[in-house]
């Protein structure tokens, strides 16, 4: 080994950068992955509130499926452009499904329900899952 090889090898300065630049691009990594997942429990948490903002809409008094959609996508803040929102209405008497026109057989009206349904498919740095939530209100 020639004098100046055994010179670099026992020089350690800049050992101190190398291992810097290591962890520090582990730790932008991990920042990443953390800022990722905040946005997207964010946008979630987001579409929770629309919905549960329609299902206020019914539990004051709302009988309109078309306003209580109207709703949910003006309370769902930052909300993705191809979001989609239902919403659909069963009627039930006791456990069995019925029509919701109809009375049961103890000659009163079915429980109605309506079920108020969001999805959306965002868009992460990393990720881009698609989420569906729904919530069922009794309106009668």
């Amino acid at each position: 080994m020639s004098e100046g090889e055994r010179r670099f090898s026992r020089d350690s300065r800049g050992a101190a950068a190398v291992e810097f630049a290591f962890i520090a691009t582990v730790l932008m990594g991990a920042l990443v992955l953390v800022v990722d997942g905040w946005a997207l429990a964010s946008g979630f948490l987001d579409m929770r509130a629309g919905l549960r903002a329609g299902s206020r809409y019914y539990m004051t008094g709302g009988t309109s499926d078309s306003a209580s959609r109207e709703v949910v996508l003006v309370a769902w803040r930052d909300r993705p452009g191809d979001s989609v929102v239902e919403v659909s209405r069963s009627c039930r008497c006791g456990e069995a499904a019925t029509q919701c026109g109809t009375l049961c057989p103890d000659r009163r009206p079915p429980a109605t329900y309506v079920q108020l349904t969001a999805t959306t498919e965002t868009d992460g740095l990393l990720m881009s899952p698609r989420f569906r939530e729904s919530q069922v209100v009794r309106v009668r």
